[in-house]
């Protein structure tokens, strides 16, 4: 089993980085694999892979109106 986890967090002023995290490994021999990364916030978040557009050849009324019969 392996659990992955992502966390952004902020150095103390001398720079120690303090990180405290539950585990359901009791009493075994684990491997903890740590990747440090200066987070620019200049800059913003890319969401372009998650544009897109709904094609919809239907009337909009109509199809909801029959999901709201289905409910009854």
């Amino acid at each position: 089993m392996m659990d992955t986890i992502k966390l952004n967090k902020r150095t103390t002023p001398n720079g120690k980085l303090l990180i405290e995290y539950q585990t359901s490994f009791l009493d075994k021999e684990i491997e903890v694999v740590l990747k440090i990364n200066k987070v620019d916030k200049s800059s913003k978040p890319d969401f372009s892979d998650l544009i897109g557009q709904l094609e919809w050849s239907n009337d909009a009324l109509v199809s909801q109106k029959e999901i709201r019969s289905e409910w009854d």
